[in-house]
């Protein structure tokens, strides 16, 4: 048991190694840590979601047509919420998204 420990120690130190290594490799190619770095990097323009945030107005509803939530559907609603966060990857992504936009709008456009 012990020796199988040690192996994966091992590898996960070798894979954490190969990693740093690839890490540093790509900021050399990117001149991060060399003088070259003062000057600015050219801009890539990266796609965007539309900006919706200004265009966002609350509907006017008909009291009598509207669908309304039962107290069932909610707790079903919630289950199901509650198990799509147990996934680390789901939170993960949920996380990097928050991070990444700037507009509240743009947030809601890309979870859906």
């Amino acid at each position: 048991e012990t020796k199988s420990k040690r192996e994966q120690i091992r590898i996960q130190a070798e894979k954490h190694t190969a990693s740093e290594k690839r890490m540093i490799e790509g900021g050399m190619r990117k001149a991060i840590f060399s003088e070259e770095r003062q000057i600015e990097a050219p801009k890539t323009k990266v796609s965007e979601p539309p900006k919706i945030s200004h265009q966002i107005r609350a509907p006017t509803v008909d009291e009598k047509t509207r669908k309304r939530l039962t107290k069932e559907a909610a707790f079903d609603l919630m289950r199901d919420l509650q198990g799509a966060y147990r996934e680390h990857s789901f939170r993960m992504q949920v996380r990097k998204l928050a991070h990444d936009v700037t507009d509240q709008g743009e947030f809601v456009a890309y979870l859906n």
